[in-house]
């Protein structure tokens, strides 16, 4: 999928990739529909979806410092 090519990406310009797959799937055990606060039925993060990313982009970062 997109991620594997992301990664693959990453990996070749030794570039540092925060996946934030895991993030929703343990969150949204049935898919968008299970958790319609952080994701679109698309998939696509909604406002809190996208407060959830920021705050683990954030937190990737700090640990990287």
């Amino acid at each position: 999928g997109a991620n594997k090519g992301l990664e693959e990406v990453a990996e070749k310009n030794s570039v540092p990739l925060i996946n934030l797959t895991p993030l929703f799937v343990e969150r949204c055990k049935d898919g968008p529909v299970s958790c319609p606060d952080l994701l679109f039925h698309d998939g696509h993060a909604t406002k809190q979806g996208n407060v959830l990313v920021a705050e683990e982009v954030n937190a990737q970062l700090k640990s990287t410092q």
